[in-house]
């Protein structure tokens, strides 16, 4: 019997420590099936879109957003619905990008509040490093979200 629970712990730690290995590996690039078993781990749901293997849809507090997979770099993207005119978006995605760091915020095209954010990958990261990014995604999108419906109309 002393043996069976010797080996059960041996293999629990052995299991830890892999896993931990795992996490720490450094990587120089993502597929889209390693980036959804990431997000998995990590409590998100996504969605593959049609046609385009590069792009994950995801879902964070209820508000949508992508993931672009580059060759090295892995990006967020989010758009919103139009506040206030266009100098009051103007105003609060300039304020935006003078006061927050590892994001940016812009008008499109369409005249749509972005926000966007990068991961790059050259040089290689560890999947821990991944798994922060996502944090600051759902962190950032959360607080730009405020930002931009606290807007002054």
């Amino acid at each position: 019997m002393q043996f069976h629970f010797s080996f059960l712990v041996t293999a629990l730690v052995l299991g830890v420590v892999t896993a931990l290995y795992e996490k720490s590996q450094v990587i120089s690039s993502l597929t889209r099936e390693q980036i959804r078993e990431v997000l998995q781990t990590n409590g998100f749901g996504s969605e593959l879109i049609d046609g385009k293997d590069n792009i994950l849809r995801i879902i964070i507090s209820g508000m949508r957003g992508s993931l672009i997979i580059g060759q090295a770099s892995l990006q967020f993207y989010a758009a919103a619905s139009k506040v206030g005119s266009e100098d009051q978006m103007l105003r609060a995605v300039n304020l935006w990008n003078l006061e927050k760091r590892f994001s940016r915020s812009y008008v499109d095209r369409d005249g749509d509040p972005v926000l966007e954010l990068d991961l790059d990958l050259h040089g290689g990261v560890t999947y821990e490093r991944v798994e922060d990014f996502l944090t600051t995604v759902t962190k950032s999108l959360l607080a730009w979200t405020m930002h931009m419906s606290n807007t002054p109309r």
